[in-house]
């Protein structure tokens, strides 16, 4: 047991002392050990009075130019350093700015740049010049750190009037009942903007001219313009969505003005909804009785009508049958359309439909007129159109 402990009390002091001397020398090994370390930066157009970002490489350039297929997204550069030191530089998130030298706007100008020989010792870093000797440390292995060069492209913009043919629509879809009725997509602004590089804007443009020019027969733009307009399964009601550019088209550098187009597509029952009913004759309305020599010769006998409603964007009718004929549709005659003096000893006036709910606005009861139709049986058209007058019995004085 003495042994034991004078393993390890004997001669402390200088135990102590090896142990301290033993920490200083692992910590001046430690912050001598020589790494490289790989960082990425997000490449992105910029304006020239851009500041740095954190993480990010901003390609300054004027208005008129941008990246072209919006740049190579993220680019990867090698520091080389002392460990703690590398650590602290990349813990402050260093970033990058470039701001190539480029011709003014004029005739024949190039409309596609390539720089070559770009290295990272080319860009102004932040924090500046811990980047750089890092860097200068580890030129050899950013030797291939752009390979393809920096493509600059000219900006250009159109505007295009929206048409349903450049929205692609997709499923799962209405039920077998119901269809899309693609020809009366309608937006809500008449006309898009896009704006990006020269080649991807000609590039759309073309595809557009090729499909208004292909001649009879359904149009389709591949790929569509906006985002794919997708019905969910078993829909059965307009749907109205905001869609924004296809992503397709973001990823050649194209952006659109709007963000976002609000997009309605009235979804329709194939076949029309219909009832079969019979009026009741006793409430046909007689207008101008009291005005007009004349009374109906024979109470009026209609036939069964069979109704049907169309399904029209912006109609809505929760209830379609037999009661709602009963108590929405009011059959009339205006007798003041015969002229008193006629000559006719039974003259005939037309029966007339409306609808009875005064509450409806105009637009509303101006699509309910359009969507409904009444159908007499077969053989009744006559007995339900018109009906026979005689003239009312003269009074005694």
């Amino acid at each position: 047991m003495i042994r034991f402990r004078r393993l390890f009390f004997h001669d402390m002091g200088r135990k102590a002392l090896a142990l301290v001397l033993a920490g200083v020398v692992w910590h001046q090994v430690n912050q001598g050990i020589t790494e490289e370390q790989v960082f990425e930066l997000t490449v992105e157009s910029a304006a020239l009075d851009a500041p740095h970002e954190g993480g990010k490489l901003s390609i300054r350039l004027p208005s008129h130019w941008l990246l072209a297929d919006s740049g190579p997204g993220q680019l990867s550069f090698r520091f080389k350093g002392p460990r703690v030191q590398l650590e602290r530089f990349l813990a402050t998130n260093p970033s990058a700015t470039f701001t190539p030298f480029l011709p003014q706007p004029g005739e024949g100008q190039d409309e596609l740049l390539l720089l070559h020989n770009l290295t990272p010792l080319d860009l102004e870093w932040n924090p500046s010049q811990q980047a750089r000797v890092f860097l200068e440390a580890a030129e050899e292995a950013n030797r291939n750190w752009l390979q393809d060069g920096l493509r600059l492209e000219l900006k250009s913009e159109t505007e295009i009037p929206l048409r349903s043919w450049m929205v692609q629509v997709e499923g799962p879809g209405p039920p077998e009942s119901h269809r899309a009725v693609v020809e009366e997509m309608s937006f809500g602004v008449d006309q898009v903007r896009i704006t990006g590089p020269i080649s991807a804007v000609r590039e759309l443009e073309d595809l557009l001219m090729a499909v208004q020019q292909g001649g009879s027969g359904a149009m389709t733009l591949t790929p569509s313009l906006l985002e794919a307009l997708a019905i969910p399964e078993n829909r059965r009601t307009t749907l109205s969505l905001a869609l924004g550019l296809n992503p397709e088209w973001g990823r050649r550098g194209l952006t659109m003005t709007p963000a976002t187009v609000s997009v309605t597509l009235p979804l329709r029952n194939r076949s029309p909804q219909s009832f079969t009913w019979l009026p009741d004759g006793s409430k046909l309305l007689v207008i101008g009785a009291a005005e007009s020599v004349w009374e109906l010769n024979s109470p009026w006998n209609p036939p069964s009508i069979t109704t049907t409603l169309e399904d029209l964007p912006g109609l809505s009718i929760t209830r379609f049958d037999q009661q709602w004929g009963l108590d929405n549709i009011v059959f009339f005659v205006d007798l003041t359309s015969v002229r008193n003096d006629t000559q006719e000893e039974h003259p005939k006036v037309t029966v007339q439909w409306m609808l009875s709910d005064e509450n409806l606005g105009d637009e509303e009861k101006a699509l309910r007129y359009r969507a409904l139709k009444l159908i007499p049986s077969a053989g009744n058209e006559e007995e339900f159109r018109t009906i026979t007058l005689r003239r009312k019995p003269q009074q005694n004085p």
